[in-house]
């Protein structure tokens, strides 16, 4: 993850030295773009030993991280020196880990992977110098994974498979430079606090629950195409 975030950081550091200055007013109106970030953080997980039964058993945390990256699409509207708007993003990733429990006699493989994750999120800022806006954003999100178990007694061995949605609360802060005419370079970091979730596996061997309480952050860089100026 910090060899990740520091080539994020060189590519955005080059891109600001060679900028040419833009109006401060490029941050108003709809806008459109592109990200690509890092994601990262932890999962607790739990497991009864019965479908139904209260989760008694903690496993060990699930560590996650992966590259991600998607589109967003957005509006600001000004208030002199601030901005008030919303944006919603779509960013996909892997972010992906496993807990392999093994003694002599079985195998339990169980494995937690993030695919995609939605954001809708009010956004303010304000103009600290020209060309350049600090932001605060809160939002609700979206989180689709699915959970795989490998079970193996004795000879025997079943894999099973299910989607699992999660949803919370996010927030986070960041900065957007005037790179060009219409064009903006954005940096954020966002911190996503999902509620716990469990998902039951009912193939013979298996047939118990578990449970998920994902914690996750991402830093990202955005690249902002702003098609026009505020609504009258």
């Amino acid at each position: 993850m910090t060899k990740r975030f520091g080539s994020l950081a060189a590519f955005a550091a080059a891109l600001l030295v060679t900028a040419a200055p833009a109006d401060a007013g490029d941050f108003t109106g709809f806008y459109a773009g592109v990200q690509l970030g890092d994601t990262f953080g932890d999962a607790s997980s739990s497991q009864n030993t019965a479908l139904g039964a209260p989760l008694t058993t903690s496993q060990a945390d699930y560590k996650l991280s992966a590259l991600s990256g998607g589109v967003h699409a957005g509006y600001n509207h000004p208030f002199n020196s601030f901005t008030l708007g919303a944006v919603f993003d779509v960013n996909l990733t892997d972010v992906t880990d496993s807990d392999d429990e093994a003694s002599s006699a079985t195998r339990d493989d169980n494995s937690l992977v993030f695919d995609t994750i939605l954001s809708l999120s009010a956004k303010g800022g304000w103009h600290a110098l020209p060309g350049t806006l600090v932001y605060a954003k809160a939002g609700y999100s979206w989180a689709y994974a699915d959970v795989s178990v490998d079970r193996s007694v004795a000879a025997t061995s079943t894999a099973e498979r299910q989607d699992i949605t999660f949803s919370g609360f996010s927030y986070g802060l960041g900065a957007s430079f005037s790179i060009a005419e219409s064009t903006t370079l954005g940096f954020e970091w966002r911190h996503y606090s999902f509620d716990s979730e469990q998902v039951g596996f009912q193939q013979a061997l298996n047939s118990y629950d578990l449970g998920f309480d994902p914690d996750m952050d991402t830093v990202e860089l955005s690249v902002s195409y702003f098609f026009s100026g505020p609504l009258n």
